[in-house]
């Protein structure tokens, strides 16, 4: 594809932003070369319009070029959530005002905003976890009987990592090396932070196939922020405290605590301080640890009093106290900011948000402490920040003195950081294809996160939560979590209750898989008795008794006095939007109809066209003939359901139709039976109980097509497609029962070939049809089993499961549409 001229893209970029927003030359090579599908990895400065740098190209291609050409899909990545909620609120705001005929969707995928879990938006915005755990299969955000849904996704999307600096060394940034070499070439990524040292930006790179771009002194010039602002380093030799910051405070100070316990200890120091004085100065705090209503309504509280001068209410007299929740993505300022000693890209990382606004002028104080939590492994970078901090002098701190004290703090460690990552390489790479073959999440610390935090929950009760994932959590650093579980553990005997701290665990339905996505899933609650019992698990219950809560402090490990903790706040849900697993009778035919139906109406073609489009150049399918992707997914639709073509599956349901006064001709190849959820629940549970349960039919459905889909796409192709149909309803389906295909089951898939094939009359061979369960053959899992290891291979399982498995679901409303439409 040619370049698109820059002149045609300042035009664009103005159009959508405003004429005031005149784009910077770095955004516009960003545009250029990502619309040209290569990918970047850009540092820029703080001010230098980041968010909109990543949202102009795919807001440029969604009106301008047709979905083979750009990703109809872009999925922005950061570590924090307070970072999603304020980019999904900056994109929602600009695609309000956009007026594009097709209106686009942003949604927010974070362990407290599950608004979007299987990632159907058009801009999504997800925690780094959300994003690596779904790529992985193990998703934080689906159930296991889905696992396999959301990885699809990812393969076809315009890929936005932010702050990318901020990803654990150790585990998420490994895994994100893994997943885009996975996706070099199949969609672009966009990687951008302020705070890269230059082996990591290289190295990012050529793992991506990318291109790096900086912005030059003389661009910088040309920001108009980093142009006229003025912001001062002071390095200061003591432990901050509340009268260092009163001290120096005017009407808007900012201090940043290493943890949340410093944070609220220096709250309360500042509260009895300014109590002392006589003074009015207003205290706002905010941490990880408060639920989300009070946490909005404090973020909402620092936006206005902490914003853009044009913006906030710069009445009155403010001092916020935070902790690295407020170090990136959230547009505030101050003429002070007080910090706890850092490494030094946090330290620049809280730096901007000071003085951050142009012909701004602000001091970043910098205080020694005691202990390096939460930086234990980064504690060789303390002593270097701080002298090369007190070597600025009194002179304004400009972009290229940032950078270069990145180099001289950072560079050896990260040298060394690349160098254990390719020491570790063979290792995490082959827990990633363990985690792949298996889909079991044990490998997630390792992998995405090293467990820094867990999800707390407080219930009294935990019995009577049907779903954990259901209630508000609060997020605790791991090793503050553990500290206090001995203590906790202690107080009950010395108060009389029964337990401390519990967890859930899943509990299988192993009697009747195939039917697990008619019911929700199940959980029991374990009770820790030692603090190993709980080593590994990312959600636990607290007992309220043992805990504490304010909504101006937020949450404690620990009883405050007057204090009490309430319950868990329960998520609402839009309960008209819940599905009720009413089912038309459908056809076999008519359900594959609906499926092709889905496939085109809801865009899913166009979601996946790209990422099929690259693959095909790919050498393992360079030489496919045109459409052939395309043919295999339409190929699965017909086969994902070939298993309820046997006399097994077909005798229950043709009886259960006789059960509902609806009978049909035994010749007649059921896909669906009816089934309204408030008419035939107790009845369907009834005729369960009386032995009638439909056999499994996913595997046996890949096992009865594979020989002529494989005739058809040949060996590479059709493996992949393979896969799909026999893990559309389990991702881990493996096992095949014995089964007989029915004497109509020829005419019903040449019936549904047809539809696929544009209604020309199709002639199935039977003899490429395994019409039975092959004698002595337990499982069909050498057919079906993705190589993890072929890049290729498995990103086409990883889309074309995806494909089938929504317009599977979505598949049903062809009937709802028509109807209301008349047809």
């Amino acid at each position: 594809m040619p370049l698109i001229d820059k002149d045609v893209l300042r035009a664009a970029f103005k159009e959508f932003f405003g004429a005031k927003f005149e784009p910077y030359p770095f955004q516009l090579e960003v545009a250029q070369t990502l619309l040209n599908g290569q990918s970047v990895v850009l540092q820029a400065p703080t001010g230098a319009g980041k968010t909109k740098t990543a949202l102009f190209p795919f807001l440029y291609a969604r009106r301008e070029l047709p979905a083979k050409d750009f990703p109809r899909k872009m999925l922005y990545s950061v570590e924090r959530r307070i970072l999603v909620n304020n980019f999904h609120k900056e994109t929602e705001d600009t695609l309000d005002k956009l007026g594009f005929p097709e209106k686009l969707k942003a949604s927010v995928l974070t362990g407290e905003r599950l608004e979007d879990p299987e990632m159907l938006g058009d801009a999504i915005f997800a925690t780094i976890d959300q994003t690596l755990s779904s790529f992985l299969m193990t998703p934080y955000s689906l159930s296991s009987r889905i696992a396999n849904l959301n990885a699809g996704a990812i393969c076809s999307s315009y890929l936005v990592f932010d702050e990318a600096h901020l990803f654990d060394s150790k585990t998420a940034l490994p895994t994100l090396m893994w997943m885009l070499q996975t996706l070099k070439g199949v969609v672009p990524s966009l990687l951008m932070t302020a705070t890269f040292s230059e082996p990591i930006l290289y190295k990012l790179a050529d793992i991506t196939g990318g291109k790096v771009i900086t912005v030059s002194e003389d661009e910088l010039k040309e920001i108009k922020v980093q142009a006229t602002k003025k912001r001062y380093f002071t390095a200061v030799p003591h432990i901050l405290a509340a009268a260092d910051v009163l001290q120096h405070h005017r009407t808007r100070s900012i201090v940043v605590c290493n943890t949340v316990d410093r944070a609220q200890q220096m709250y309360d120091e500042l509260e009895v301080a300014i109590k002392e004085q006589g003074g009015d100065t207003q205290l706002v705090l905010l941490h990880a640890r408060f639920w989300k209503e009070h946490r909005r309504q404090h973020e909402e509280n620092l936006l206005h009093r902490f914003g853009r001068r044009d913006e906030a209410d710069t009445s009155g007299s403010y001092i916020l106290i935070a902790t690295q929740v407020i170090e990136v993505g959230v547009d505030i300022t101050s003429e002070n900011l007080h910090t706890e000693l850092a490494p030094a890209n946090t330290i620049l990382q809280r730096a901007g948000r000071c003085a951050r606004h142009e012909d701004e002028e602000g001091t970043v104080f910098v205080y020694q402490v005691e202990k390096c939590l939460p930086y234990k492994e980064e504690a060789e970078l303390f002593d270097p920040t701080f002298d090369t901090i007190a070597s600025f002098g009194q002179q304004p701190v400009t972009f290229p003195m940032e950078q270069a004290l990145i180099n001289v703090v950072h560079t050896e460690k990260d040298k060394l950081v690349l160098e254990q990552i390719r020491a570790n390489y063979p290792d995490h790479n082959k827990k990633i294809e363990d985690t792949l073959k298996t889909l079991k999440p044990q490998y997630s610390r390792d992998l995405i996160r090293d467990a820094d935090s867990r999800s707390i929950l407080v219930h009294a009760q935990p019995e009577d939560i049907e779903n954990p994932y259901s209630y508000e959590s609060i997020s605790v650093f791991d090793g503050t979590f553990k500290g206090k579980l001995k203590d906790l553990q202690a107080q009950v005997g010395s108060l009389g209750i029964e337990w401390a701290v519990k967890w859930p665990e899943y509990i299988p339905d192993e009697a009747d898989k195939e039917q697990l996505q008619r019911r929700p899933t199940r959980y029991k609650w374990v009770t820790m008795n030692e603090p190993k019992d709980i080593s590994w698990q990312p959600t636990v219950v607290v007992n309220p008794l043992l805990v504490s809560y304010d909504p101006k402090r937020g949450f404690f490990l620990r009883v405050e006095p007057g204090q009490p903790c309430p319950q868990s706040p329960k998520i609402v849900k839009d309960e008209s939007e819940r599905v009720r697993y009413s089912y038309k009778r459908e056809t076999y035919a008519e359900h594959i109809r609906n499926l092709n139906w889905a496939y085109g109406y809801f865009k899913f073609e166009d979601e996946v066209a790209f990422a099929v489009a690259r693959l095909q150049q790919n050498d393992l399918l360079r030489d496919l003939p045109a459409g052939q992707l395309d043919r295999a997914i339409r190929l699965a639709f017909v086969f994902h359901d070939a298993g309820k073509l046997t006399l097994g599956w077909q005798g229950v349901a043709h009886k259960w139709q006789k059960v509902v006064n609806d009978e049909v001709g035994s010749n007649i190849m059921l896909a669906h039976t009816y089934f309204d959820w408030q008419t035939h629940r107790q009845l369907e549970s009834d005729f369960r109980k009386g032995g009638n349960r439909r056999p499994p039919h996913a595997v046996e459905g890949a096992n009865a097509g594979f020989r002529y889909i494989q005739n058809k796409l040949g060996k590479d192709l059709a493996r992949p497609v393979i896969s799909a149909i026999a893990r559309h309803h389990a991702p881990t389906a493996e096992e095949l029962s014995n089964y007989q295909l029915h004497s109509a089951a020829v005419t019903a898939l040449n019936e549904a070939l047809g539809i696929i094939e544009d209604g020309q009359p199709w002639n199935l061979p039977v003899n490429l049809l395994e019409q039975s369960r092959p004698e002595g053959i337990d499982k069909l899992l050498p057919k079906i089993q993705i190589s993890v290891s072929s890049h290729s291979e498995w990103v086409l399982y990883a889309l074309i499961v995806r494909v089938l498995r929504l317009a599977d679901q979505r598949s049903f409303e062809y009937h709802k549409i028509h109807t209301t439409n008349g047809g």
